[in-house]
């Protein structure tokens, strides 16, 4: 492999040393490469008081792919160095101690600290790295028990009282979307440095300004509503070009576009409210007003009659 020709900017990347560095580029530009050089600049060209063995390096990735290139490119850039001074054992040696170096997934490098340091943690040396469809279920299951246990508390004070109120407000009485709400917040906490730090934080933003949840809330149904009325009346409009059967659905389908467009009628958009919290009581009535009138439609009531007997099926 021939050695890369490294840019102004990627060679300070490479070469420079007593700080952290991040390296941030689109897809292909050679970030793989550079933070190979990286590595083999501090193993074998950085100043005498800064280099480092190859064994003392911790590469992280995210892929077993990703680790093996990694650890391929930075043995073929000690290499190219070793051959380029051949008298110089120390690089001999570290083309020896390549296999001890730490160039791993992320998971990899934990389950070996594990393993390494099992008597001090209290885990077994045998533990293994969790299924992600195991850990999916250990997810779900751990959730069912969390909302299990605030519906059994419904009725008493605090925070179950605050979850049926969701569960009615947000999901209109379904707690499969409230479910998917909580593991995807969950997923991106876990992914902060600090998670609780940051749950506190939303937390008392959202209690300071109630109003940024409102007009959200808001924001997405009339959003929801409008598409669902554009998909409505595009469908309404090609079966109207159809038989006499197609004619017949396409207006029931128009008119329900019509209903939806009457739903989204009374909420503001977002834009002009964004920091309006004295509209905060009069949108959080026009929320409700419309909430109610969806979990109440019917289509057999609002859509006209059914199609008739006689008529040829679809």
């Amino acid at each position: 492999m021939a050695p890369i020709e490294l840019t102004s900017q990627q060679r300070q990347a490479v070469e420079n040393t007593g700080r952290s560095i991040l390296v941030s580029a689109a897809a292909g530009s050679g970030k793989t490469g550079v933070l190979a050089e990286r590595c083999a600049f501090l193993v074998c060209d950085a100043p005498p008081a800064l280099r480092c063995n190859v064994d003392e390096l911790l590469v992280l990735t995210f892929t077993d792919a990703a680790a093996a290139e990694m650890r391929s490119r930075i043995v073929e850039a000690i290499r190219r160095r070793q051959q380029a001074r051949p008298a110089d054992e120390r690089l001999a040696n570290q083309l020896a101690l390549i296999d001890a170096a730490r160039i791993s997934t992320i998971h990899a490098f934990c389950l070996w600290l594990v393993r390494r340091w099992f008597s001090d943690i209290g885990v077994g040396p045998t533990a293994p790295v969790l299924d992600a469809d195991e850990a999916t279920l250990l997810q779900r299951e751990v959730l069912n028990a969390l909302l299990d246990g605030l519906y059994a508390q419904a009725g008493g004070t605090g925070l179950s009282d605050g979850f049926t109120d969701l569960v009615e407000d947000y999901g209109l009485g379904d707690d499969r979307e409230i479910g998917k709400l909580i593991l995807k917040l969950s997923a991106f906490a876990s992914s902060l440095p600090d998670p609780d730090g940051w749950l506190r934080e939303a937390s008392q933003s959202v209690a300071d300004h109630p109003e940024i949840v409102v007009l959200g809330l808001v924001d997405q149904l009339r959003t929801e509503l409008l598409a669902q009325a554009d998909d409505c009346e595009q469908t309404s409009a090609a079966l109207g070009a159809g038989d006499p059967v197609g004619f017949f659905h396409a207006e029931q389908i128009g008119n329900y576009a019509k209903q939806l467009r009457d739903w989204a009628a009374p909420l503001p958009g977002a834009a002009p409210l964004h920091g309006a919290a004295p509209l905060h009581g009069a949108v959080l009535e026009s929320l409700d007003s419309v909430r109610r009138e969806i979990a109440g439609f019917e289509f057999s009531k609002r859509l006209g009659p059914r199609l008739p007997k006689d008529a040829d099926p679809v």
